[in-house]
């Protein structure tokens, strides 16, 4: 901030870790599990552990249909005595 760059840096905004080699494949170990469908990639001289961005909406998009009365009983399509 103090060269007036008022920019964000996708490897620190961007990243789950961001270093040398070795510590970002030390961050990948103890990830264990969590890590997978993560990679390392290498950017200038540094090393980042990243995911694939994809489209959540195409997993979460919500369905939209009519709910009105599709379950409803009308008393009045049964012969009911409501009277006693």
């Amino acid at each position: 901030m103090l060269n007036d760059q008022n920019e964000r840096e996708s490897h620190w905004t961007e990243s789950i870790a961001t270093g040398s080699n070795a510590f970002v494949e030390s961050i990948m170990t103890k990830l264990n599990v969590r890590a997978s469908g993560r990679k390392i990639i290498e950017t200038n001289d540094t090393y980042q552990i990243r995911e694939d961005i994809s489209t959540y909406n195409v997993l979460f998009d919500a369905k939209k249909s009519d709910i009105g009365l599709k379950n409803t009983l009308f008393w009045n399509d049964f012969n009911v005595n409501l009277e006693g």
